[in-house]
């Protein structure tokens, strides 16, 4: 064979240059697009955890808080806080607030009731609670300074009070009320079962939470 004229070698060196290129543009397209989309799809999973992990940092709850606080009302907060933080965002409490029945330390949850008592409401309601949850109200012991030994008296509970029994709605609470009225104070526990609406399971439920005095 002769030696191949410049026409020739220009030719194969075009063949060679196309071949390399579309050997490039197929290892290209099998494996450098895959590994686009692999970090495409890595940085949206990244950004999406990022997202999720804010939300979550930044999520708020809703409580409602009355009594001794110079903004009543509704507050929202940032899960995860404290009874002394609903108490700072509603202004603070007043001066005729008593927080000695209070653990300003305790984690509220969404949906739930605090009430700010004043001195005169913890003298006459020594074993009330100040706290309800977003599904039925109830007594908190953690609430209370002696746990276990605070509970409702019966012949003092004001209305709004008896409602954070367990139970015991508005109509109920304002049953109990009348038949005070009525029948005077209550001798002994187990009368509050004369109470129209007040039933032996009911009983069974607010029994551990009430006394009279």
């Amino acid at each position: 064979m002769g030696s191949l004229n410049k026409k020739q070698i220009m030719i194969i060196i075009v063949v060679g240059v196309i071949f390399v290129a579309v050997i490039g543009m197929y290892l290209y397209n099998v494996y450098g697009q895959n590994q686009t989309e692999e970090m495409a799809n890595f940085y949206e999973e990244e950004e999406e955890k990022e997202v999720v992990a804010k939300e979550e940092e930044n999520k708020k709850i809703v409580v409602h808080i009355v009594g001794e606080v110079n903004e009543p009302g509704i507050v929202e907060i940032e899960e995860g806080s404290r009874i002394a933080d609903v108490v700072e965002e509603a202004g603070g409490i007043t001066s005729q607030a008593d927080v000695n029945k209070i653990n300003l330390a305790y984690v509220v949850e969404d949906g739930q009731k605090i009430i700010i008592p004043n001195q005169e409401e913890v003298e006459n309601n020594s074993g009330f609670s100040y706290i309800s949850s977003a599904s039925g109200n109830y007594i908190e012991d953690s609430m209370l300074s002696n746990k276990g030994e605070d509970r409702v008296n019966i012949n003092q509970a004001t209305q709004t009070q008896l409602e954070e029994l367990p139970g015991i709605g508005p109509s109920t609470a304002l049953k109990i009320v009348e038949y005070r009225k009525e029948n005077g104070d209550f001798k002994e526990v187990e009368e509050i079962k004369n109470v129209n609406g007040i039933g032996e399971a009911k009983y069974e439920k607010i029994k551990d939470c009430i006394c009279v005095k």
